[in-house]
């Protein structure tokens, strides 16, 4: 499996260990999510994976207000983005 198999994985089984690791762009909504957003992608073609917020703004994404992937520092090694 590739890195971005996993992180696909991670994203469909709101796995826990993910947080805080990676974002996800999804070019349908044009938002970018933390891998324990409710609003999961349904097609995988639509998702662009960032290792830092800062990557997917740069790429014109714009943060999700449900799961504010940015400002999660309560997330498990999101710390590292802070």
């Amino acid at each position: 499996m590739t890195k971005n198999d996993l992180r696909w994985q991670s994203i469909q089984t709101c796995d826990t260990q993910a947080a805080g690791t990676f974002v996800y762009g999804n070019k349908a909504d044009g938002l970018y999510h933390s891998p324990l957003c409710r609003r999961r992608p349904t097609d995988r073609d639509d998702v662009q994976f960032f290792d830092t917020p800062d990557e997917a703004r740069k790429h014109g994404f714009k943060a999700c207000h449900a799961c504010s992937p940015d400002r999660a520092d309560w997330l498990v090694g999101a710390s590292r983005w802070m």
